[in-house]
């Protein structure tokens, strides 16, 4: 690219040849008439093209010379970072700016320079920081692994190493995908960030057994995503502890001398026996023989208990947790469309609750489907049936079952492939007992029995209880007092739910209490209370569908006023924020007198807050409000599943507030008490209706 001063001085000449040709030429015509004339305009030409060159020289020296001296000063502070003065020509056309510009790149290489301390502050603090928690990592006995979204390993502590066989693939920036059963790990780490909301705070998955990739060890594992990385994208702590056992070849070392190491001595034994019987025909020497077969039978038989009782101690150190079929539905389909399945799959009936490790049982599924794949099937449909003893997840499709044959083949086949160092019987037998194949009316289907859940679960259908009425004459706060002025948005705000016996609060009891922090406009995840509660008497049958809490599950639990005067210590100094704030506020004064502390804190109700900013007749159940601002609400009808969906409510409900110049505590108040006032005078002619 040619320069300015080039260009000037092309232009400048350019023009001076031009004016002294064409002064050339007007000379030369007149020259023949009038000489004098074409003497005149060949020097007014000449005088002119000395001028436009001049001109260039002067825009040069005044302009373009300061202006490349100011360019050099720049470019040594952008690439060096130092400041140098400025070298101008005595006289320069810029008048005030290189001045200015002096002054802004002496301020900009302090502020590179104040920059820079901040970076080697912040670095030696990073670094001790590091220190002290390699130091404190280190002698730590479980294996603790903190890995990048894609897996690059970040940090690793002892025991770790000791654990994963110090493989050559563990090391930092290697892929933690290289050291633990690839497949395993990644369905988890998968399953926890589709299952994790996007707070950025860290979260933890269910336990699940994998083994380390070059020793085959198992290893109980436990992941927890941290980071604020958008969902779906954060990294993960992987917490890994020694399973018990140790996998050879995918048979455990006790198995193997078991069923392998004994079963030829005792064969023998057998074999002896009956030629020493047979040769020597004998009352004493076949009665000698008799004996010893009969010990070789028995001990052939103890060995086969033995065998079975250690694969069953195998099979129990996998951890079991409550899945729904349904969902373990949606995950298989998503892993066949990941692997490139061409096998289509459909899902039937309701989904039920069973005891699964659902990364193991898909990767069992996932292998049935490919083995039916082969054979030329391309669409299976997956349902489950509840039985007393648990449930029956049955895989169909159309087409001839396979023989008995080619299906004990698959179920003795070891998944390796699949990062399991189990064969399909044994991971089936785990779950519940062995599958069988049976022809059906639409061609033949597969039968995995499962084991029952462990805790009751909320049906996925309408909850047998209506929904909380809501309470009209509540009086939010009798004053802010010195919150009144403070921004909503700077404020602690405790956010509380409770589950009850029933919903009439004179006569019903509370059964849990559940809260979250919000500090500065973000819910704080890590700082909440959850409780359940005893309430000295029993749990309807109707309650139990709804929330899911058992007899069994508050057996030893503290009494109500106990747990309330907890939670008081809990809300202290904060302004507590409820959805039908009311209701659970009506119930919680019952146990006030007898805890010996009164909640008398300012209270915000995001029912209210949505009425007052949205349509006052839709939808302003908890539900209702989460759909339309984008909230996915987790543990629906659980104390703390709900102050965390209602905890995300009030952050956004904020935010419009404040749209609508609602800024302070005190105009949130104002405004909601307008609100139980207008939708108090709303619900008189519906209730005049119903007494009618």
């Amino acid at each position: 690219m040619i320069s300015s001063r080039a260009a000037l001085w092309l232009a400048g000449g350019a023009l001076a040849i031009a004016a002294l040709g064409l002064g050339t030429f007007a000379s030369a015509k007149l020259h023949a008439t009038a000489p004098a004339a074409g003497t005149t305009t060949l020097l007014i030409a000449a005088l002119l093209a000395l001028g436009l060159l001049l001109a260039a020289a002067v825009i040069d020296r005044l302009v373009l010379a300061p202006a490349r001296a100011l360019a050099r000063a720049i470019e040594t502070v952008l690439g060096t970072g130092r400041r140098e003065r400025t070298a101008l020509p005595a006289r320069h056309a810029l008048d005030g700016l290189p001045a200015r510009l002096d002054e802004l790149l002496d301020r900009a290489v302090r502020a590179e320079e104040r920059l820079a301390e901040e970076r080697a502050r912040a670095r030696a603090e990073a670094e001790a920081d590091r220190r002290r928690l390699a130091a404190i990592l280190k002698d730590v006995g479980e294996g603790l692994v903190h890995a990048a979204p894609d897996g690059r390993i970040l940090l690793y502590n002892d025991a770790a190493v000791s654990l994963l066989g110090a493989p050559a693939g563990l090391g930092l920036g290697r892929s933690i995908y290289d050291v633990v059963s690839r497949e395993t790990l990644a369905y988890h780490v998968d399953m926890l960030r589709r299952t994790s909301g996007g707070d950025g705070s860290a979260r933890a998955g269910e336990p699940f057994i994998a083994a380390a990739s070059e020793t085959g060890r198992l290893l109980r594992c436990r992941l927890s995503l941290v980071g604020d990385a958008a969902p779906g994208s954060e990294g993960f702590v992987l917490a890994i502890a020694e399973a018990g056992l140790q996998v050879a070849g995918g048979t455990g070392r006790l198995l193997d001398q078991l069923e392998t190491a004994w079963r030829g001595p005792v064969a023998s034994i057998r074999a002896a026996a009956e030629v020493l019987r047979d040769s020597r025909p004998d009352e004493q020497s076949a009665w000698f023989a008799r004996v010893v077969e009969e010990e070789a039978g028995r001990l052939e038989k103890l060995l086969a208990e033995l065998a079975s009782e250690a694969r069953a101690l195998t099979l129990r150190q996998w951890p079991l947790y409550d899945v729904a079929t349904g969902d373990l539905a949606n995950v298989l389909a998503e892993r066949l469309a990941a692997r490139g399945m061409p096998v289509q799959l459909g899902s039937e009936g309701e989904s039920v609750w069973a005891s699964a490790d659902s990364g193991t049982l898909v990767m069992l599924l996932v292998s049935f489907v490919e083995w039916l794949a082969e054979r030329g099937v391309r669409e299976v449909r997956l349902s489950a049936r509840a039985r007393p003893s648990g449930s029956t997840l049955r895989l169909a499709w159309a087409g001839a079952p396979p023989s008995r044959a080619e299906f004990d083949a698959w179920l003795d086949a070891r998944l390796e492939r699949y990062g399991l160092p189990f064969a399909a019987r044994e991971i089936a037998e785990r779950h519940g007992g062995e599958p069988w194949v049976a022809a059906s009316a639409e061609g033949a289907a597969l039968h995995l029995p499962l084991l029952p859940p462990t805790g009751v679960h909320p049906v996925r259908a309408a909850p047998a209880l209506p929904a909380r009425p809501e309470f009209y004459d509540f009086d939010l706060a009798t004053s802010a007092g010195a919150l009144e002025a403070r921004p909503l948005r700077t404020l602690t705000y405790v956010v509380f739910d409770c589950e009850t016996t029933g919903l009439d609060t004179e006569a019903d009891d509370l059964l849990q209490l559940a809260a979250v922090r919000v500090v500065n406009g973000r819910v704080i995840h890590g700082e909440v209370f959850d409780c359940l509660v005893d309430p000295g008497r029993p749990i309807p049958e109707a309650s139990i569908r709804f929330h899911g809490i058992t007899p069994e599950m508050i057996r030893g639990k503290p009494p109500p006023e106990l747990v309330l005067a907890r939670f008081a210590r809990f809300a202290q100094g904060a302004v507590l924020v409820a959805h039908n704030a009311a209701f659970d506020l009506a119930l919680l004064r019952k146990y006030e007198r007898r805890a010996g502390v009164s909640l008398d804190q300012p209270v915000l109700d995001t029912l209210l807050i949505s009425a007052l900013l949205q349509d006052q007749e839709g939808d302003h159940s908890l539900d209702g409000v989460a759909a339309r601002l984008g909230i996915a609400v987790r543990g629906r009808h659980t104390a703390l599943g709900d102050s965390l969906a209602t905890a995300e409510i009030l952050v956004r409900l904020i935010g419009m507030l404040e749209v609508r110049g609602i800024g302070t505590l005190g105009e949130a108040i104002r405004a909601s008490r307008s609100m139980v006032e207008i939708r108090r005078q709303r619900a008189r002619p519906a209730e005049a209706a119903r007494d009618a």
